[in-house]
C-alpha cells in the first residue's frame, strides 16, 4: 500500500494492514484510536511520520533509514522497531516497547517531563534492566527486553521543552557504564543494589552514584551526586591523574561512607582552601569542591570538627595520622583511601 515516488497520507481503521511507505519522505500514517487488527507500518528512507493512537490493535512501527517521527501510545500491543538505523524521534509519554535501538544513531525518546536534567538529578526516574521510567510510572521506555541483570544501557532522552540528554545507567545488579569513547557530555548513573563502575567521557559529565559504586570521572567540569545507603557509599577514583584539568563538584559526600582514592605520592601535594562556603582541595590538575550545608567560617573549623561530609587531607600545615600497618597497606596498593584512614587532622 504505497506509491513508489510520492508521499502519502493514510488513516487506518479496523482490520489487518501492512503498509510500506515510499522513500520520498513526508508520508504520514495515522492509526485510529478505535482501530483493531494486526498492523505493520514500515517507514521509507526519506523521513516519515508514524502515529499510533490505538491500544486495541497489535501494532509494529518500523522506522526507516531517514529521520522519522514516531508517536507511540505505550500499550503492550505495540512495538517500535528502530533497527534500520535512522535518526528517529520517538514520542513516548506513556512509555514504549522498542527493539533495535542504537543511541549512536541519534535516535531520541521524548518523555512527558518538563526538565530532563532536573528529573535525573532529583532522582525522579528508575533504571531497570534495559529500561528507564520516570515519575514512578508503570510505563517504562524499554530498549532491551529480558536484559541481563548485570550490564548497562544508554538512552537519548528529550523532555517536553526540547532539552536532550544522553543517559547511561547500570542494571539492577550493577555493571560497567563506560563513556570513555563518548564525544559529548552525558549523565552516568549507578544504583543502590549492585556495584557499578562509572567511567566518564571527559566532557563535563554528571554522575549519580549509589552504594558501592566507583566513579572515574575523566577531565572537564563534572557534577557528582552521591546517594549512599545507610551502610555503604561510593568511591571517587582519582588515581589515573593525567594532564587535563578536572573540576569535580561533589554533593552528598559522607566521610564515614565515601572515599576519595588518590595516588600515594599525591598526598604531599594536596592543597586545601575554604571557598564560597565549601571545602576545596586540589592536587595536580584535579580540583574537588565539596558542596555541603556547613556554614563554618574557616577551614580550621571544618578540619577540627567531626568530618561528616569532607575528606581528611594535608594542606601543608596538617597531616593525616594513621598507624604504620595502615600506611604500609595503603601504600602497597598505591592508593590513599581518605575516609578509611582519618578521624582527625592535627597541627604539626
Amino acid at each position: 500500500m504505497s506509491d513508489s515516488t510520492s508521499s502519502v497520507n493514510i488513516i487506518l481503521g479496523d482490520g489487518n494492514q501492512n503498509v510500506t511507505l515510499p522513500n520520498a519522505g513526508g508520508s504520514v500514517v495515522n492509526i485510529n484510536a478505535s482501530a483493531n487488527g494486526n498492523k505493520f507500518i514500515s517507514a521509507g528512507n526519506g523521513g516519515d511520520s508514524l502515529i499510533n493512537n490505538s491500544s486495541l490493535a497489535n501494532v509494529t512501527l518500523l522506522g526507516g533509514e531517514g529521520n522519522d517521527t514516531i508517536t507511540a501510545n505505550g500499550s503492550d500491543n505495540e512495538l517500535v522497531d528502530l533497527s534500520s538505523g535512522g535518526n528517529d524521534l520517538v514520542y513516548a509519554p506513556n512509555g514504549v516497547n522498542s527493539q533495535g535501538y542504537d543511541p549512536n544513531t541519534g535516535s531520541t525518546f521524548v518523555v512527558a517531563v518538563d526538565n530532563i536534567y532536573d528529573a535525573i538529578t532529583n532522582g525522579d526516574f528508575e533504571f531497570t534492566n534495559g529500561a528507564i521510567q520516570f515519575d514512578g510510572s508503570n510505563n517504562p521506555i524499554v530498549i532491551a527486553g529480558n536484559a541481563a541483570t548485570v550490564g548497562s544501557s544508554t538512552f537519548n532522552i528529550a523532555d517536553s521543552n526540547g532539552h536532550t540528554l544522553q543517559i547511561s545507567g547500570a542494571h539492577s545488579n550493577g555493571g560497567t557504564v563506560d563513556g570513555s569513547s563518548a564525544s559529548t557530555s552525558a549523565v552516568y548513573v549507578g544504583n543502590q543494589n549492585g556495584a557499578a563502575l562509572l567511567i566518564g567521557s571527559g566532557n563535563d559529565d554528571t554522575f549519580i552514584a549509589g552504594a558501592n559504586d566507583r566513579i572515574v570521572t575523566g577531565a572537564g567540569t563534572n557534577d557528582i551526586t552521591l546517594k549512599n545507603s545507610s551502610t555503604n557509599g561510593a568511591t571517587i577514583d582519582q588515581t589515573s591523574g593525567g594532564d587535563a584539568l578536572t573540576v569535580n563538584n561533589i554533593s552528598g559526600y559522607d566521610a564515614s561512607l565515601n572515599t576519595i582514592a588518590i595516588n600515594a605520592d599525591a598526598l604531599n601535594n594536596v592543597q586545601a582552601a575554604f571557598v564560597d562556603g565549601h571545602l576545596q582541595t586540589t592536587f595536580g590538575n584535579v580540583t574537588n569542591n565539596f558542596i555541603s550545608n556547613q556554614s563554618s567560617a574557616s577551614l580550621d573549623e571544618i578540619i577540627n570538627t567531626p568530618l561528616d561530609e569532607i575528606m581528611s587531607i594535608s594542606d601543608g600545615e596538617r597531616e593525616l595520622n594513621f598507624d604504620d600497618d595502615q600506611s604500609s597497606l595503603l601504600r602497597s596498593c598505591n592508593l590513599i583511601v581518605a575516609s578509611s584512614v582519618h578521624t582527625s587532622a592535627q597541627r604539626k
